[in-house]
């Protein structure tokens, strides 16, 4: 995190066009109720290396790829990518997410296990979500600003199932969504 926070603050600071994909995994903490903590650890240096390989192939020698914790990811880039990027990250996680799961969930497109009450729940395939916040429309102050920000997308995109990416479009610095 402090590779995360440095990196964060050198683009505040440059003043120059960037953005930054905050990236999670759907349903994770399902897959590893169900498949445990190794095929989790699995699931996250998949994603690991898919986000790297995206970022090296379709962004710039300069872009950050960091390992926030868990199943959450953030990658810093320039505006001209975060669209590309985002949609090559989602495309290869799709393709590859039905591999993590046995023959018999797969072929029923969920599993089911139990939610944080104790109640049964059924959960898609794993999905990935991105929440992109840019400095194109507005200025991006501080570290606390772009993780407040990049939680609140991510939150919004997980509400719309699947796996998608959110761009932030707003202009003001007001981020309480109103």
């Amino acid at each position: 995190n402090l590779s995360i926070n440095k990196r964060l603050t050198e683009a505040i600071a440059s003043r120059h066009p960037f953005a930054v994909l905050y990236l999670d995994l759907n349903a994770f903490k399902a897959y590893n109720d169900v498949y445990g903590y190794d095929a989790g650890d699995r699931v996250i240096a998949t994603a690991a290396h898919l986000i790297l390989d995206a970022t090296k192939s379709l962004g710039n020698p300069a872009d950050f790829v960091g390992h926030i914790g868990g199943d959450d990811f953030i990658v810093v880039t320039a505006p001209t990518h975060m669209v590309a990027l985002s949609k090559a990250i989602i495309d290869r996680f799709t393709e590859l997410a039905p591999s993590f799961y046995n023959a018999t969930d797969r072929a029923q497109g969920k599993i089911t296990t139990k939610d944080r009450r104790g109640r049964l729940v059924e959960y898609p395939i794993l999905g990935i979500v991105i929440g992109v916040c840019h400095n194109q429309r507005r200025q991006l102050e501080s570290v606390a600003q772009i993780s407040q920000i990049g939680a609140q997308l991510k939150t919004y995109a997980k509400s719309l199932g699947g796996s998608r990416y959110v761009i932030d479009r707003r202009k003001s610095n007001d981020i309480s969504g109103r």
